[in-house]
């Protein structure tokens, strides 16, 4: 639990239909979230060694209009109250 890494713009279909499924029913297929990955301005993912535990996506316009999406931390994770502040995480990004 107390091995967490956080990466950016590494999190895969695979891992976000994981996390996606630990919260909500049925995920998108793999083809339409590779491609959601694909067009994202930014992701972040945090994970418990080896295994994704939280995630959240940016996508935008890239001139005037940024929405945070897909905020997701597993309910074991939540249910530890280790919360991740994703805003505080992208806070100094440099957009591509």
């Amino acid at each position: 639990m107390n091995n967490l890494t956080i990466k950016h713009n590494k999190l895969t279909a695979e891992e976000f239909i994981y996390l996606w499924e630990s919260v909500w029913d049925s995920a998108p297929a793999v083809e339409q979230v590779q491609l959601a990955m694909e067009n994202s301005v930014f992701r972040v993912s945090v994970y418990d060694g080896e295994e994704a535990v939280a995630m959240a996506r940016m996508i935008g316009d890239m001139g005037l209009c940024y929405y945070i999406k897909d905020v997701v931390e597993t309910a074991v994770r939540y249910s530890q109250n280790v919360n991740v502040d994703f805003l505080e995480v992208g806070g100094n990004l440099e957009l591509k």
